[in-house]
C-alpha cells in the first residue's frame, strides 16, 4: 500500500489536467509545410498578415478535408485577433462536412451551447482500465436514488450495456425560474427496446409529481417527431417540454423540442451546427482524436449565471477568469488527459500561467523521490507537458494502466454497493478474494467461497463487508438490505427523515402507509400526496383510487 503523501501528490496531479496541448495536424507536401509556415508566422512571430498568405496556399493545396478544415479555423482565428469579426462567418461556412467526423453526433447540435459533453461508452467498456467498473452486472448502482434496474425498468434498456455513446449539450438562460433554456441528447446504441415517448412520458409523470401528459406526433426536418407536454402543479399552470426523434434502432434524439429541431435541421443540410460555432471554435479544435470522453463549456458564463442566482461560490480571489474549457480523455491501455483553458484577458492570462507553473513544478518537486523508485511515476512526470500561447493553457498528460489500477485500489476502487431482499441470496465475484468478514451479521450472513462472497439477507438495514485479496488490497461493500416488498409495488420513493416528497397521482381518493409511525401521508389539492419522513426504516404506501383500483409503492425514510 502506498503512503497517505503519495495520495496527495496524486490528487495535486488529477487537479492540474485541466488543460491540454492541441495535436497539429499533419499533411504531405506544400500543403502541410505552408501550413506549418503558417502556424509559425501566428503563433511565435506575431505576424498575422503573413500567417494568413502562407495559410492561403496551405489551403490552395491541402488534399484532405481535415487539412482544410484545420487551415480554415486557423484563419478565422488569425481574423479574429485582427478584429475582423465580419469576414469570420463566411470563412467558417466553408467547412467542410467531414468534420462531423472528428466530433460525431455534437457537429449537428446547437451553435449558441454552452456546455457539451460526449461519452463514449462502448470505447470505455473496451479499455481494461475501466471496463470492469461498467460491467459489473452483480451490482446495484444508484442513479438520483433509483438503482439500475430500476432506471432499466423506466427506460426499456440497460443504459451501461445498451447505450453506446451519449453526448448532451446544454444552453443556460441565465434566469433563476428557467436557468436552462434549451438541452438536446442524442443516444447511440442497441435501442430498439427503448420505450416510446408516450410511455416515458407518464412513468416521469408519475415519478416527478408532474401532472396530465399530452403526447403528440409532429414533423421535424421530415422526420416524425413525439412531443410531450408535461403540466406541473408547482406552480400551478407550469409546464415541461420533451420530444424525441427515434431516427433508426440505432439512433435516437431527445430534449426540448428546440433543441431536438435545431438537430434534425442540422442533420438534413437546412442549417448550420456546431462545427461553425465561432465561439466554441477554439475549444472545439483542441479536442483530441479518438478521445473516450471529452467535455466544452463557457465557464465565465456558468459561474456568472450562479452568482446571479445567490449561489456563494467561495472561489480563490485569485482564480482567473476563463472563457473556455475543453477536458478529454483516451482510455486504452493507458490513460492519456488533454485539457485547454482559455483566459478571459491578458491578465487572467498571467494568473492562469503562472499557476499551472508553479502547480506542475510542485508536483514534480513532491513527486521526485517516488519516481526514483516507481519507473511507472517517472512515466507519468515525463509525460506532463505544458503550452502556454497568448491566452491558451495546454497541458497533457499519460498515466500508465499500472500506475491506474494502483490508484483505484488506494482510492478505495472496491467500495461498492449492494442492494438485496430480505430472503434473498446474492453473491459477488472478487477476483483474488482472500477474506471477508460482515459488520453486522443479523442483517446478512456472509461466507467466502473461493473468489466469491456469498451473502443471504436475514432482516432489513444496512451494514458493511469488509474484505481483503490476496495481494493486500483491501476493500468493502456497502449493502442495503430491504423488506421483501408485496408483489404489487411499484416503484420506489426515497424520502429522509423530517422532509417530505410531494407527487402526482391520478384518481386518488385516500392513501396510507402501512407503518405510521415511520412515515405520514395526506392527500393534497390537485391529485397529489405529500408524504413526510418521520423515522428511519421502510414502509408500505398504498394509493386507493376510484373503485378498487389501488397502487403500492415501496418507501424509503433514510436518516
Amino acid at each position: 500500500m502506498r503512503t497517505v503523501e503519495t495520495g496527495k501528490w496524486l490528487a495535486l496531479a488529477a487537479a492540474f489536467f485541466l488543460l491540454v496541448p492541441g495535436r497539429l495536424l499533419a499533411g504531405p507536401g506544400e500543403a502541410a509545410d505552408a501550413y506549418q509556415r503558417g502556424m509559425y508566422l501566428q503563433v511565435s512571430a506575431g505576424d498575422l498578415d503573413g500567417a494568413l498568405e502562407a495559410y492561403g496556399a496551405a489551403l490552395a493545396h491541402a488534399s484532405s478535408a481535415e487539412l482544410r478544415n484545420a487551415i480554415l479555423l486557423r484563419m478565422s482565428e488569425c481574423l479574429r485577433w485582427q478584429g475582423r469579426e465580419q469576414e469570420v462567418p463566411a470563412l467558417l461556412a466553408r467547412l467542410d462536412a467531414s468534420r462531423a467526423g472528428s466530433l460525431g453526433a455534437a457537429a449537428s447540435f446547437p451553435r449558441d451551447l454552452d456546455l457539451l459533453l460526449h461519452v463514449d461508452l462502448a470505447s470505455l467498456r473496451r479499455s481494461p482500465l475501466v471496463g470492469d467498473l461498467i460491467d459489473r452486472k452483480e451490482l446495484d448502482v444508484e442513479l438520483n436514488g433509483e438503482d439500475l434496474r430500476e432506471v432499466a425498468a423506466l427506460l426499456g434498456i440497460d443504459p451501461l450495456a445498451d447505450i453506446h455513446r451519449l453526448t448532451l449539450g446544454i444552453a443556460f438562460s441565465g434566469q433563476k425560474d428557467r436557468p436552462v433554456s434549451c438541452w438536446v441528447a442524442q443516444l447511440e446504441g442497441d435501442l430498439a427496446r427503448l420505450r416510446s415517448l408516450d410511455a416515458l412520458a407518464r412513468a416521469l409523470a408519475e415519478e416527478e409529481g408532474l401532472g396530465a401528459v399530452s403526447v403528440k406526433r409532429r414533423k421535424m426536418a421530415g422526420r416524425d417527431v413525439e412531443t410531450a407536454e408535461l403540466r406541473s402543479p408547482d406552480p400551478p399552470g407550469g409546464k415541461q417540454e420533451l420530444a424525441m426523434a427515434r431516427l433508426d434502432a440505432q439512433t435516437v434524439i431527445v430534449g426540448q423540442p428546440e433543441g431536438v429541431a435545431d438537430v434534425l435541421e442540422a442533420r438534413a443540410g437546412h442549417r448550420a451546427g456546431l462545427g461553425t460555432a465561432r465561439a466554441l471554435q477554439p475549444m472545439l479544435e483542441s479536442l483530441p482524436s479518438g478521445a473516450s470522453l471529452w467535455l466544452v463549456a463557457s465557464p465565465q458564463r456558468i459561474l456568472g449565471m450562479l452568482e446571479r442566482f445567490g449561489e456563494d461560490l467561495e472561489l480563490p480571489a485569485e482564480m482567473p477568469e476563463l472563457s473556455g474549457l475543453a477536458l478529454g480523455a483516451r482510455v486504452e491501455k493507458d490513460l492519456e488527459l488533454f485539457a485547454s483553458a482559455w483566459a478571459a484577458d491578458d491578465e487572467s492570462a498571467r494568473t492562469l500561467g503562472d499557476l499551472a507553473r508553479g502547480g506542475l513544478a510542485l508536483l514534480r518537486l513532491a513527486a521526485s523521490a517516488e519516481a526514483k523508485a516507481d519507473p511507472e511515476i517517472d512515466q507519468l512526470l515525463r509525460s506532463l507537458h505544458l503550452e502556454i500561447r497568448e491566452r491558451e493553457l495546454r497541458l497533457d498528460a499519460r498515466l500508465p494502466g499500472g500506475l491506474v489500477g494502483k490508484l483505484r485500489a488506494e482510492a478505495g476502487d472496491d467500495a461498492r454497493k449492494l442492494r438485496m431482499q430480505v430472503g434473498q441470496k446474492r453473491s459477488v465475484r472478487i477476483p483474488g478474494l482472500r477474506k471477508a468478514k460482515i459488520d453486522d451479521p443479523a442483517v446478512a450472513e456472509c461466507r467466502v467461497d473461493a473468489e466469491r462472497i456469498s451473502l443471504a439477507a436475514r432482516r432489513s438495514g444496512r451494514t458493511r463487508v469488509q474484505f481483503e485479496r490476496k495481494d493486500g488490497r483491501a476493500g468493502q461493500i456497502e449493502l442495503l438490505v430491504e423488506p421483501r416488498w408485496p408483489e404489487a409495488c411499484g416503484r420506489r420513493l426515497v424520502v429522509s427523515k423530517g422532509s417530505e416528497l410531494t407527487l402526482h397521482v391520478e384518481s386518488r381518493s385516500a392513501a396510507e402507509v402501512e407503518q405510521p409511525d415511520l412515515a405520514a401521508v395526506e392527500l393534497l389539492p390537485r391529485d397529489r400526496i405529500r408524504l413526510v419522513g418521520k423515522k428511519p426504516g421502510w414502509t408500505v404506501l398504498r394509493v386507493r383510487g376510484e373503485g378498487a383500483a389501488e397502487r403500492c409503492y415501496r418507501v424509503e425514510v433514510r436518516p
